[in-house]
């Protein structure tokens, strides 16, 4: 009797779990089949803080957040630029090139981002670049 009892108590909570979600995702499912997760993520835009805006009609106080915010995480995130140059360059050239090379364009990018970064959230104040753009494209490493 426990033991019906426990099964019963864990897929019940398991309904209760998994069955919103399930009902919130719908739209994302092709018909008859699993969620496409790509699908679901083009749907949805998604808004950074650090993005700039599309238009002008946000405050230069917003801009200057951004700004900052970008900066911190290109300080705190500029050593990534090495494992993703020595892969990047691996990929194109192969493993050698990108254990050597890579390694060494890695380097020099992460000295850049993280420069780029105590840049911009030093003078996030400051509208330079103009009109607050990143220093460096892309604006992250993750872009």
């Amino acid at each position: 009797m426990l033991r019906r009892f426990l099964v019963a108590a864990v897929l019940g909570s398991a309904f209760f779990v998994f069955a919103p979600q399930a009902l919130a995702d719908d739209d994302t499912r092709p018909r008859g089949g699993t969620p496409n997760p790509v699908q679901k993520y083009e749907q949805k835009e998604v808004k950074r803080a650090w993005d700039r805006p599309d238009t002008g009609s946000e405050s230069s106080t917003s801009l200057m957040v951004s700004k900052f915010t970008r900066g911190l995480l290109n300080i705190l995130t500029g050593w990534i630029e090495i494992p993703k140059q020595i892969a990047r360059t691996a990929k194109e050239d192969g493993a050698g090139k990108g254990a050597t090379i890579g390694f060494l364009k890695g380097i020099g990018m992460a000295v850049a981002r993280t420069a780029a970064g105590v840049l911009e959230a030093g003078l996030f104040f400051a509208p330079f670049p103009e009109d607050y753009k990143p220093i460096l494209e892309p604006a992250l490493v993750f872009d």
